[in-house]
């Protein structure tokens, strides 16, 4: 079949990101002898154009639709990306009859609201090199309606029928680690090298962690399926020989398990590369042995979502380590030479004026060590969440779209911007939502895009 595979994020405020899980679906869609045309709207100016090109010269029998990311995830600056998705997505409708089928992070955080939001019959849930070849074929042979239940990962509008539910969503599957493909990033536009050289990669998919607020582990089954290591590192050689000199490890967790990222970046320096790279880690898992070899693999920056610097706290969001863990991680990373990039919410569950102060005393402290930090208010609610299910029961309409749910502790609540407000600028969201606004209304060209983020931004920091 004909598959017009699109890509709608059009959140480029920084660094584009590159639509890796297309590139994922895209091969296995290929592989299995589909005509495949790619259209990352994300690097496009005049999108509305592009779109109508596109599908009048193709004429797609099926058009797949990748959503990354609903909102912004900010509480005080908050930016919601679906009205230009639905936008993109009716204009699609418009110009052609082929079944649209929806997909991606943001559609996974909330596939049935979405399905009916962006009035669409399909989408996958997760991953989809298995789920979409299968759901091609369903289109192919014109199957029962019924038939759809034994595709795995799927999400469906039932037929007009009073008795039923809305739609209906299949069992979830899951891929092993010796059904991984190797990515065809032939898919993605070289426009991305130009953006500043950074590409990803992935080494596992998954995550057992229990985080109260994130959903992640709760549509991944609480497991983790690590790629062969030698086959990451084919991957890292091609995306060396492309061009690319900077690579984001997408990976949940980086450093668990922690004998395989031990494994892995040993080949790494076996198999010794012009690319550096960066990743997420969690700090139960960091060894100062760990971040030497890091380094020396070619790690020079680490993320972590410390959430919080007080105990109680991190016990009650079930973050699975301590302050103690999380100081030695920033201290040790810091030493080993790795740029670390801590992130923090106030005003989630059990917040005080007192840990407040706690947690903003601790980020200037790492700060002048030379970490970098940052900050927002609150913590957005998400479907099949523990903080969901506490705040059902005092009706939330989580549902609503237009008007997502933050939760901030009703205790710090009447202050808690004007705190926010009095922090330094470059630890919080004011300055990308500024930048984010500005380039929608002065910089419609990628390249001019560029130019004017590096020197709105080295204003903001000077």
């Amino acid at each position: 079949m004909k598959v017009l595979m699109v890509n709608a994020n059009r959140e480029v405020t920084y660094t584009p990101v590159a639509p890796l899980g297309l590139a994922y679906l895209c091969t296995a869609l290929q592989s299995c002898g589909h005509e495949i045309s790619f259209l990352d709207l994300s690097l496009i100016d005049n999108w509305f154009a592009e779109l109508e090109r596109s599908i009048t010269s193709f004429q797609p029998e099926v058009i797949g639709i990748s959503i990354r990311n609903i909102d912004n995830s900010s509480y005080t600056q908050y930016i919601n990306y679906l009205p230009l998705t639905r936008e993109i997505i009716d204009r699609i409708k418009d110009l052609s009859k082929a079944p649209v089928v929806l997909g991606g992070s943001g559609f996974t955080l909330q596939p049935g609201i979405l399905l009916g939001y962006f009035d669409c019959c399909y989408g996958v849930i997760g991953e989809g090199e298995l789920a979409f070849p299968l759901l091609l074929k369903w289109f192919e042979n014109k199957g029962s309606i019924t038939q759809l239940d034994a595709i795995p990962n799927l999400i469906y509008k039932n037929p007009e029928d009073k008795n039923k539910e809305p739609f209906t969503i299949t069992k979830k599957s899951r891929l092993t680690n010796t059904q991984f493909i190797q990515p065809d990033r032939s898919f993605l536009s070289k426009s991305f090298l130009h953006a500043g050289d950074l590409g990803n990669i992935e080494t596992r998919r998954g995550c057992v962690f229990g985080c109260i607020y994130c959903n992640i582990a709760t549509n991944c089954n609480r497991t983790i399926e690590c790629r062969d290591i030698d086959d990451v590192i084919i991957d890292l050689q091609k995306m060396e020989s492309e061009g690319y000199t900077k690579v984001f490890i997408v990976d949940n967790i980086f450093n668990y398990p922690y004998s395989f990222t031990y494994a892995l970046c040993e080949k790494m320096i076996e198999k010794p590369m012009g690319i550096q790279w960066q990743c997420q880690i969690h700090p139960r898992f960091w060894s100062h042995d760990l971040g030497a070899k890091m380094y020396a693999a070619g790690c020079r920056s680490i993320d972590v979502a410390a959430t919080s610097a007080c105990d109680p706290l991190l016990v009650a969001l079930r973050k699975g380590f301590t302050l103690e863990m999380l100081d030695q991680a920033v201290q040790s990373a810091l030493a080993c030479g790795i740029t670390v990039n801590v992130f923090f919410n106030l005003g989630i569950p059990g917040e005080t004026k007192e840990s407040l102060a706690h947690t903003i005393g601790y980020m200037h402290s790492i700060e002048s060590q030379g970490a970098q930090v940052a900050c927002d208010i609150g913590l957005r609610i998400l479907p099949d969440t523990q903080l969901e299910q506490q705040h059902r029961k005092i009706n939330m309409d989580i549902e609503q779209l237009d008007k997502p749910h933050f939760y901030v502790e009703p205790g710090v609540q009447p202050y808690i911007c004007e705190l926010y407000d009095q922090l330094p600028e470059h630890w919080t969201h004011k300055a990308s939502a500024a930048l984010y606004e500005a380039l929608l209304r002065k910089v419609p060209d990628h390249g001019q895009r560029q130019a004017y983020i590096q020197k709105m931004t080295a204003a903001k920091t000077n």
